[in-house]
């Protein structure tokens, strides 16, 4: 929690059920374990859902905002970082079963002439399979993700500035983490679905699941609501709030 509200800007937040899962002394080890690494790792507060069978744990440690004092429960919503990956692919396969398209589909027979990459054969050959795995062999730079970018600077406009990212392995020949290729993909199901992003996440995966609590971060103040887990920096022994002009 300390150091993944840093560097999205954009994410999703998770609830969880709660159930019965242990016996009373392995909950008490559990809990236990738990709270001593907490302690240890300096971390403000996280909440652990365990699923076993049908059943479900969940419980909260630790503090959601030390200002008010309010602690971490089984309904405090955290930010869950690059995990929204999964989400755009899960949406993405949904897009292309209604598409009837496949994950070797080239991304320049989706999205036209407009978007492409540093050079002809990537522009030419790159498919969604490709973007999935990593081995687009581009550069991830970070610097745009650490400093933010422009509030004119659009999905769609940074989409098509992806032809500007260098190379720095050859192409498919390894496995290079890119978020910028993810993005891609996410504005892949905006052309797919006829809508944004934000709002086919919520249409075809949060409201159909019951994912009633879940939300897309889209303002500074969103990440201080009431029902949020708050930022913080662990730094000389304490926490300290982490700066908001990063969701910017």
């Amino acid at each position: 929690m300390r150091y993944v509200f840093r560097y999205f800007v954009a994410a999703f937040v998770l609830t969880s059920a709660r159930g019965a899962v242990f016996d009373g002394e392995t909950e008490q080890d559990v809990v236990e374990h738990i709270q001593s690494t907490l302690e240890c790792r300096h971390v403000p507060g996280m909440t652990v859902g365990i699923i076993k069978g049908n059943d479900t744990w969940t419980r909260g440690f630790g503090t959601a905002d030390f200002k008010s004092g309010r602690p971490v429960d089984g309904d405090t919503l955290f930010i869950i970082g690059s995990v929204t990956k999964s989400f755009t692919m899960t949406l993405l396969a949904i897009m292309l079963t209604e598409n009837k398209l496949q994950w070797t589909a080239k991304i320049s027979d989706i999205l036209g002439k407009e978007y492409g990459f540093i050079d002809d054969y990537r522009t030419r050959e790159t498919t969604l399979r490709d973007l999935l795995s990593h081995r687009t062999g581009l550069a991830n730079p970070v610097s745009g993700i650490m400093a933010g970018f422009p509030p004119s600077i659009t999905r769609e406009d940074l989409c098509k500035r992806m032809r500007f990212l260098p190379e720095v392995i050859p192409f498919r020949d390894s496995f290079i983490y890119s978020n910028y290729m993810y993005m891609l993909l996410g504005h892949v199901t905006e052309k797919l679905g006829g809508d944004t992003w934000e709002n086919l996440m919520k249409s075809r995966i949060f409201v159909p699941l019951g994912m009633k609590s879940t939300k897309v971060l889209k303002n500074t103040s969103d990440v201080l609501a009431s029902d949020m887990a708050h930022p913080y920096i662990y730094k000389d022994d304490s926490f300290e709030n982490s700066t908001l002009d990063i969701y910017e």
